[in-house]
Parts: structure tokens; C-alpha cells; sequence
């Protein structure tokens, strides 16, 4: 089954309440803002956070930072909350001004708090690249993850394995077979989110699982991109319920349920 979006929360077909956990590359951050902006606007208490580590730029931009160092920040996320704005949750300020991530079990016990409807939260990073694999420890997902949103950048389809194109090379070709300057296809793109070391790895066993496909408007190929798709839903490996095409900056898409 297919229908079509224009908001992205409605793309992610997401329920009342949900702990949004997005991971993987192509555009991670741009969808964890876009998130909470449009579930603000319909009135909901949200915040969003990271388990690993986000530019401070980024965190500000999701909403009102609360360091969870800082003494009183649990009156403070309320305070913010009850006001109608969003927060985002970090531990502290780092040397490099990055914004560090909170500990899993913090996630898990905000979101079990009931102080808010929604918690998304990026679980891993990519270094701009549109595709990764994950790392060892990779990605940190909480145990209340409702939702899984693992992405990928099509733009990366038809190029080169490469290291201006795959985070974490080595990692990459282990997961999918495919070594440094094998063309990437839908075929092998798809192995990234199917196999047991991709990326739902860790996910939670009564999360749902989505594959968020992101620029098509930059996609080569729109065929080739809509491949992937099908693969990634007819695969058994990651029981992936979900397949959203589309484009962030446009905010259009079109998602693809598992028949």
C-alpha cells in the first residue's frame, strides 16, 4: 500500500504519543527538527534530545536547551513544557561546543514520566555523509523507543563507496560486502538496514521499524530509489513495517507499508 504526505509526522503515520529514536545518515538532524516543529504546532508536549553528541546550532534550533547537569532543569524542561515549548535535552556543553547526549536510561524514564507526548531523539551520527553503517556501541537506542527511523541520503545511489559518501568505511563493507568503490545499488544499500549488525540494530522488539528514504529530489535514478524501497519491505531481516520516500526540503513524500 502507498499514499502520499506533505507533513512528515503524518508520513511516519505516528500515534498520540511516541519515543521517536531516528539513526543512521542523510539528514537526521533536519528530521528530528522538523519533527518537533510540527508536532508543537499541533499543541503537543515535546522534546527531543541525543544519546550521542549534536552541534549546539542543532539543539537550539529543536528547542530550549536544558542541560541535565544543571541543578533544577527538571523544573525548567516543565516550566518550558507547560509554556507550549519544545525542549532539547543534552547533559552539557563540551570544549569542542557540542552539546553532549543524555544516558539511554534518562530517555526512558522522561518518556515513562508522562510530562510529555513526544520524545525524539537522534541515536547516532554520520559526519554529513549521506550513508553509514554503525559503529561499535552504534546506535544508543532507548528501551521506551516506540518508533525506529532508520535513514539514508538517495542522493548516495549510483556513486562510489567512498569516504565522501559512507561513514564508517569499514563498518560499511563488513555489513553489506560491498568494498571501496563498488557502485551502490538499491540492492546493496538495502543490506544496511536488513542485516543483523545495520542499522535497527538494538532497536527494540516492540518498536516499529521505518526506513525514512530522504532527497529523492536529488536521486539519480527515482527507479532505482523506489527499489530500495521494495527491498527493504520485503526483506524478513529487519521486519522494517514501514518505507517513507520523499524529500525533507521539499516535504513531500510518499509512504510504503509492508503487505
Amino acid at each position: 500500500m502507498e499514499r502520499a504526505a506533505i507533513e512528515t509526522a503524518g508520513a511516519l503515520d505516528l500515534g498520540p504519543r511516541e519515543h521517536v529514536v531516528i539513526v543512521g545518515a542523510g539528514g537526521k538532524s533536519t528530521l528530528l527538527i522538523t519533527l518537533v516543529r510540527e508536532l508543537q504546532q499541533r499543541g503537543a508536549r515535546v522534546a527531543a534530545a541525543t544519546t550521542t553528541k549534536v552541534r549546539h546550532r542543532q539543539a537550539v534550533d529543536a528547542g530550549r536547551l536544558v542541560l541535565t547537569r544543571e541543578e533544577g532543569w527538571m523544573d525548567r524542561m516543565d516550566r518550558e513544557l507547560a509554556w507550549g515549548r519544545p525542549v532539547f535535552l543534552g547533559r552539557r556543553l563540551l570544549p569542542t561546543g557540542k552539546v553532549e547526549g543524555i544516558d539511554p536510561d534518562l530517555a526512558d524514564a522522561i518518556f515513562h514520566s508522562g510530562k510529555l507526548d513526544f520524545l525524539v531523539v537522534e541515536g547516532d551520527g554520520a559526519a554529513g555523509r549521506p550513508v553509514k553503517a554503525p559503529g561499535p556501541g552504534e546506535p544508543v537506542v532507548p528501551e521506551s523507543a516506540t518508533r525506529v527511523v532508520a535513514m539514508a541520503g538517495l542522493e548516495a545511489l549510483g556513486r562510489a563507496v567512498e569516504n565522501g559518501v559512507v561513514f564508517r568505511m569499514e563498518r560499511f563493507e563488513e555489513v553489506t560486502g560491498a568494498a571501496p568503490g563498488t557502485i551502490l545499488t538499491a540492492a546493496i544499500l538495502a543490506r544496511v538496514f536488513d542485516r543483523p549488525a545495520g542499522l535497527f540494530r538494538g532497536s527494540p522488539e516492540s518498536a516499529r521499524r521505518t526506513a525514512f528514504l530522504n532527497k529523492l529530489d536529488l536521486a539519480a535514478d527515482p527507479g532505482e530509489a523506489r527499489d530500495l524501497a521494495r527491498r527493504i519491505l520485503k526483506s524478513s531481516g529487519a521486519r522494517v513495517s514501514s518505507a517513507v520516500l520523499g524529500s525533507l526540503r521539499q516535504g513531500r513524500y510518499r509512504t510504503r507499508t509492508r503487505t
